[in-house]
């Protein structure tokens, strides 16, 4: 019986009496932005790890329209496509970019979780779905590119949803994004779970039920085999998962440690934690990463070892 093993990448990086679905185009994440402290040697690792389709954007000028100045911030700007996930990572100044205070408190990471809406009209509405429910936008960055104006509208969801929510109009991803780009990767990795860590699941479980998704589903199983930074792992987590579209959200939910969400809420904040990537060989993966000097933090194993739905995770 074929096994399935999962790498994980780290990013480093209110009630309602009744449930009011999201509209649909909340079912497909369309792009990450990532905070970066250094570009370069962001795109160089993610190379190493063997992902080669990564187009330098090179100087990019963004504006915020909500700071009242209209000042132009310089940025450094780059995209990833990797293994069916798709980022946009940005090294900006941590003075006066409007990604300062986040930067402030997590200094790098994923700032933002993107979706495409369709047109004006659709983000008009879904704007004041989204007002009528106390969330309201944060910013509107203006990004130029040379594939011309980018425009990111984004919301204040970030303090009790963990991340903050983006929407662009699908004429500018059309404009930036390049559809031959597969993902296509060294060692044949599927994208299949973006991941958070976050100390207690309530709030954020609530949170969301009232922007429209369903319940949260939290889980407690044993895990067998753990390891932390190559010593006997002791950790105990709860999970709890979002399937409502074509990639599950699975919240990270530490109860012993050590372990690697405590470290990262510890250093970053709760939040974004790491990238899911499915293989059929793990331990070939791991011996490459391990070569190129990369660090396992933390593995382990879920189900009877070679019986169905049995995998491994590092």
């Amino acid at each position: 019986m074929k096994r399935t093993g999962i790498i994980f990448i780290l990013t480093f990086i209110i009630f309602m009496n009744t449930f009011s679905q999201a509209p649909e185009f909340y079912n497909r994440v369309n792009h990450m932005i990532w905070i970066v402290e250094d570009l370069r040697t962001v795109k160089k690792n993610w190379q190493l790890l063997g992902f080669d389709q990564i187009k330098d954007e090179g100087e990019v000028t963004i504006i915020s329209k909500f700071s009242g100045q209209n000042e132009a911030i310089k940025a450094k700007m780059a995209i990833g496509y990797l293994g069916g996930a798709t980022v946009v990572w940005i090294q900006s100044s941590r003075r006066g970019s409007p990604f300062s205070d986040y930067m402030r408190t997590a200094k790098e990471g994923i700032y933002s979780l993107v979706y495409a809406v369709g047109g004006k009209k659709d983000l008009k509405e879904e704007a004041q779905r989204l007002k009528d429910i106390n969330i309201t936008i944060l910013d509107n960055l203006e990004i130029k590119t040379r594939h011309g104006k980018l425009n990111y509208f984004f919301f204040n969801t970030a303090k009790q949803g963990k991340y903050t929510l983006g929407l662009m109009l699908t004429n500018d991803i059309e404009k930036l994004f390049d559809p031959e780009k597969d993902g296509n990767n060294q060692h044949n990795l599927s994208f299949c779970q973006y991941a958070f860590a976050i100390a207690d699941e309530s709030t954020v479980s609530d949170y969301w039920y009232e922007f429209g998704l369903p319940d949260l589903v939290v889980t407690h199983d044993s895990i067998h085999d753990k390891t932390y930074y190559g010593n006997p792992g002791t950790f105990d987590i709860k999970l709890g998962w979002y399937r409502h579209g074509y990639i599950p959200f699975e919240w990270c939910i530490p109860l012993q440690g050590p372990n690697v969400y405590e470290d990262h809420i510890l250093t970053h904040g709760a939040g974004p934690h790491h990238l899911g990537f499915e293989t059929e060989d793990i331990d070939k993966v791991l011996a490459d990463y391990v070569v190129k000097n990369f660090v396992v933090s933390q593995s382990g194993g879920w189900g009877e070892k070679g019986k169905p739905g049995s995998g491994r995770f590092a």
